[in-house]
C-alpha cells in the first residue's frame, strides 16, 4: 500500500469531492418550490451513486473468478 499526501483543503485531489460537486450541480440547476422535493432528489441521487459503486465492486470482484 502506497500512501500519497494531499494538501490541506484540495478537494480537486480527493475522489470523494466528485459525487457532492455532481450532487451540487444537479440541485442548483432546478428551481425547487418546497424542501421535501429537493431532500427527495438528493436521497434519489445518492441512492444511484450507491447502486453504482455497489455494481463496481462487484465487477471487479468477478474479474477474480475462473
Amino acid at each position: 500500500m502506497e500512501f500519497i499526501y494531499l494538501p490541506p483543503y484540495s478537494p480537486d485531489k480527493s475522489p470523494t469531492e466528485g459525487p457532492w460537486a455532481v450532487l451540487e450541480k444537479k440541485l442548483y440547476s432546478k428551481m425547487y418550490t418546497d424542501f421535501e422535493t429537493l431532500t427527495w432528489d438528493a436521497k434519489r441521487f445518492l441512492r444511484s451513486i450507491s447502486k453504482k459503486v455497489n455494481d463496481l465492486i462487484y465487477s471487479v470482484n468477478r474479474c477474480g473468478e475462473p
